[in-house]
């Protein structure tokens, strides 16, 4: 089990409470030490999985929706526009609406300000990032 806290608990007293149908038991007071995220997330991968009109991006970690879904985030090479974003079926995934990408082509990807959930969000690292993909033929 985790329980969500904040950097402001840092140094609190906490103690576990444990209960069944017959007794209660408290455990001693510990210290509890709360670390800062500072690992950024990565882009993985892109893929368009033979649809021509959108690529699936794929980070490291669960990214923060406010900048996954800004369409501006995200660029394509030989002039393929991104027209908006929406998240995959995980917080690591984004799946990118695009103009028409043609099979048998290398493109790259580059994804810049894309943050983690991180209280103090963790900008994609390199920022920007590229990330090569090929299209099937």
């Amino acid at each position: 089990m985790s329980i969500p806290v904040t950097m402001g608990e840092n140094g609190a007293s906490i103690t576990a409470r444990i209960s069944n149908a017959s007794s209660t038991i408290t455990s001693k007071a510990a210290k509890l030490t709360v670390t800062a995220d500072t690992t950024a997330p990565t882009v993985v991968s892109a893929a368009t999985f033979g649809n021509p009109s959108g690529v699936t991006v794929v980070f490291s970690e669960p990214i923060a929706q406010a900048s996954a879904l800004a369409a501006a985030n995200y660029t394509i090479d030989n002039r393929v526009s991104v027209s908006s974003a929406r998240m995959g079926a995980d917080a690591n995934t984004v799946l990118l609406a695009t103009s028409t990408i043609a099979d048998g082509r290398a493109y790259k990807l580059t994804v810049k300000d894309v943050k983690d959930r991180a209280a103090v969000g963790n900008a994609v690292s390199p920022n920007p990032s590229t990330v090569t993909f090929t299209t099937a033929q």
